[in-house]
């Protein structure tokens, strides 16, 4: 689409790209827009262009507001040098990403850019808009989250903690670690299967007791009699049944479809138990 002013054609924007940013309490979304002037005045001295921001839109559903950074609102092009680039930002919380990606589904995400600027003509200043809609693929997002530090996350934002700091935990980690990529790409199923796996990783990880099944009668008949650490145990193993048809092919399985909001579910349990047993106030011990 193309900048407008009085009618006449501007120019037009040639680039978009997007990029992730960590920040401190938030996500920063970085927008780079690439503009070209194709008219110019008689004179030789170019032409300023102020960006003033403007309004993101994902699924065209308003996201955030678009401001331009200090040192690029304003971009001079002239004969030698017909483009300029800006530097936008849009900062998003844990929120808004999460419904971000309920939407996408493991897809691209279709966005839409209103803008405004300001021209600086021989005869005063004029304003502009202009609307630009771009598709940022599965990969591009994938790599924006990665960027934010969303990927550090899981879903509620319980933290994983660098990998490095996790040797104890390193196969449920690691396993947490590939459903939530399964899930930022729409794999569902596969998703719920790998939490099943890391459930099953941190009982090996930390040499849990697997649940038996007189265990399991003695805590239904005398539900006080569990402390604090085996009712955890507990939750894990009815992790692991909730995750127990996506193992397998028979016909109760077959009969389940898994969806983003079971996916969600099982990462998030797996994700606090691992972050629960991987605590040292929540060791105490198999």
């Amino acid at each position: 689409m193309e900048f407008q002013v009085a009618g006449r054609e501007l120019g037009q924007v040639t680039g978009v790209e997007f990029q992730g940013r960590k920040a401190l309490g938030c996500y920063r979304l970085e927008v780079a827009v690439t503009f070209r002037i194709n008219e110019y005045p008689k004179a030789d001295h170019g032409r300023g262009l102020f960006l003033g921001g403007g309004d993101l839109h994902f699924f065209d559903v308003l996201v955030g507001r678009l401001t331009p950074d200090t040192n690029s609102t304003c971009a001079v092009a002239g004969r030698s040098h017909p483009e300029a680039r800006f530097h936008l930002s849009c900062e998003l919380d844990g929120r808004r990403i999460e419904a971000i990606e309920e939407k996408r589904s493991g897809q691209g995400v279709p966005a839409r850019l209103d803008l405004v600027g300001i021209v600086n003509e021989k005869d005063g200043f004029r304003t502009s808009s202009l609307q630009e809609h771009v598709t940022i693929s599965q990969s591009d997002w994938l790599a924006t989250l990665q960027g934010m530090g969303y990927q550090d996350y899981l879903l509620i934002e319980v933290p994983l903690g660098p990998k490095e700091e996790s040797a104890q935990l390193n196969e449920a980690m690691r396993q947490l670690r590939d459903a939530q990529n399964l899930l930022m790409k729409g794999y569902y199923d596969q998703v719920v299967a790998t939490c099943r796996k890391a459930a099953e990783a941190l009982e090996k990880d930390l040499g849990l007791k697997k649940f038996e099944k007189k265990e399991l009668d003695a805590y239904f008949d005398n539900q006080r009699a569990l402390d604090k650490h085996d009712r955890a145990r507990f939750l894990l193993r009815s992790l692991q049944v909730f995750c127990h048809p996506s193992h397998h092919a028979d016909k109760v399985s077959r009969d389940i479809t898994w969806t983003r909001a079971d996916a969600v579910l099982a990462m998030t349990e797996a994700a606090q138990l691992v972050a629960w047993f991987g605590n040292s106030s929540g060791q105490v011990g198999p």
